[in-house]
């Protein structure tokens, strides 16, 4: 298998404004940096702005952290033709970002084989974070290490990953604060909650563990760094989705990270209302498709950011100080909707309207009279900036064909 890497002129121009991407989060740690130019047009097809192209053993989905000279990524090991499209193993590498050439590569064995490129997530998916001087690489299939800019090992360690019965779904990325390393994880010292993973606090130089969260956190969905109102450090962390994911209550939680409190929770924002907008009897037992923690979580000093689909699709503003419930907002009444009509051969937008009463304009999507549209905001595209929301939503139907999803 051949896979090719192109890297956009662009992007240096980018990279060279943010200084240097760590993380998958960013400097910063929450997907954004101030004032950066961001690369706004190139083609891969018609090679324009691409500064070169260079191949790669195998398909890979983790996304790339950026130090000075160097890019670093993970793909999985060479595929062999006939073999099954599963492994545990993958390989870190290191790439020089002026000429594309592959510097060196680790290995880190797991121990879960998964899908290669599945489509939510795979082995690669981790992203690496360095710091300049390290490295580590992440492997959702159970291994994560450390090694230095010249591909020298520091340390490695094995765990024993997320498996049966659950999907292969390890969205969550790891991240740095200060010499501590946050990864999810499920429980290895005893916790008798079978398949709940937690954020865990490790040694980014001896790969220790220094603490476990004490709430359980979905692998479902990336939680954020960031900062209270008084300035101290803490993750926004969720639990709740398909597939009966365990952790509990379904909701949001904020972890804080100051010393000496590291892994403790600050509040929890626990969902207590069923798929009719009812009171639950045992608030948070209940997840999707109402609640689910798959939405990627936001925060800043001020507010946290969720949504929920029923009774009717809304968003959520939750005060990041106290985890309680400021504002609800409707994603169906009072919108604006730009709809492409197919026989006109335009678009045609309604202003200030229901999306409950608008009918599906597509000979292929005609709806049936239970039918109705639905808004349903992406998983694993929003970002808060300067104390605006920004996110996207598809609208959709025939999900159960009814009001309620």
């Amino acid at each position: 298998m051949r896979i090719t890497v192109s890297l956009l002129t662009l992007v240096a121009l980018a990279a060279a404004a943010a200084a240097n991407w760590p993380e998958a989060a960013g400097p910063n740690g929450n997907w954004s940096v101030p004032d950066a130019k961001a690369p706004v047009s190139w083609s891969v097809a018609r090679n324009q702005n691409i500064a070169w192209r260079t191949p790669l053993p195998n398909g890979g989905q983790s996304g790339i952290a950026v130090w000075g000279d160097k890019l670093f990524l993970t793909t999985f090991e060479p595929y062999k033709p006939g073999s099954p499209k599963f492994s545990a193993n993958i390989l870190g590498h290191a790439v020089d970002a002026k000429t594309g050439k592959i510097l060196w590569s680790v290995r880190l064995e797991g121990t879960l084989p998964s899908p290669m490129m599945y489509a939510y997530s795979d082995s690669t998916t981790p992203s690496p974070i360095t710091d300049g001087t390290h490295v580590w690489f992440f492997n959702a299939s159970g291994a994560m290490g450390c090694w230095d800019m010249n591909g020298r090992e520091v340390w490695h360690r094995q765990y024993k990953p997320w498996g049966e019965p659950y999907p292969f779904n390890k969205q969550h990325e790891p991240m740095m604060y200060g010499n501590t390393i946050l990864s999810v994880e499920p429980d290895m010292e005893g916790k008798s909650k079978q398949g709940w993973n937690y954020l865990r606090g490790i040694d980014k130089l001896t790969g220790k563990t220094l603490w476990v969260a004490e709430d359980g956190t979905t692998t479902y969905a990336t939680s954020v760094f960031g900062h209270t109102k008084d300035g101290g450090p803490a993750v926004l962390t969720g639990r709740g989705g398909w597939h009966g994911v365990p952790e509990r209550p379904v909701g949001l939680g904020l972890v804080d990270l100051r010393p000496g409190h590291e892994g403790k929770t600050l509040w929890r924002f626990v969902a207590d209302t069923d798929g009719d907008g009812k009171p639950l009897a045992e608030p948070g037992s209940l997840a999707g498709p109402t609640w689910q923690a798959l939405y990627v979580l936001h925060w800043d000093k001020k507010y946290a950011y969720w949504f929920r689909l029923n009774p009717e699709e809304s968003h959520l503003v939750i005060d990041s100080q106290t985890g309680k419930l400021v504002k609800e907002q409707s994603l169906i009444r009072n919108v604006d909707y730009r709809q492409w009509d197919p026989a006109a051969g335009k678009y045609i937008v309604h202003q200030n309207v229901n999306l409950r009463e608008i009918r599906e304009l597509s000979p292929r999507n005609q709806m049936k009279p239970d039918e109705v549209i639905r808004v349903m905001p992406a998983w694993h595209c929003n970002i808060v900036v300067n104390g605006y929301h920004y996110f996207l939503t598809s609208t959709a139907h025939r999900r159960r064909r009814s009001t309620r999803n």
